[in-house]
């Protein structure tokens, strides 16, 4: 059977998590990739973007996008914990008057801020 996206080569039977539904696909393994990719599933064989640890999550970067900027973040699960509760300590203090343009220049400083912190975070944890 030949792919159902390319039709080209070879499919395997797959399936596809879409929104935590799984979807049987007709797919070869270098449409699967690209498929896969674009639901932002996490790579395995990417690492940690931060440590160079062990991927446990990836997806879209949002606080990136915001930016402009369309890219994958990987996160090994205590870099993920950092990342998180740094991002949600900082959004807690976030005024709600400011104005739509006013609240993304300040997620894009955040995202700024977010990757200094974690890049010291790394640093503070590994020379421990």
């Amino acid at each position: 059977m030949l792919c159902s996206s390319c039709q080209k080569r070879e499919a395997t039977s797959r399936s596809i998590n879409i929104g935590g539904v799984k979807k049987a696909a007709n797919l070869c393994e270098a449409c699967f990739k690209l498929a896969t990719r674009a639901l932002g599933a996490p790579d395995r064989n990417a690492l940690c973007d931060y440590c160079g640890g062990q991927n446990c999550s990836g997806g879209t970067d949002f606080l990136a996008l915001i930016a402009g900027i369309k890219k994958t973040q990987h996160l090994c699960v205590p870099c993920s914990t950092e990342y998180n509760r740094f991002i949600q300590e900082h959004m807690l203090d976030e005024n709600p008057d400011l104005s739509p343009q006013e609240q993304i220049a300040d997620l894009r400083k955040l995202k700024d801020t977010v990757d200094t912190h974690m890049k010291e975070w790394v640093s503070k944890k590994g020379s421990k």
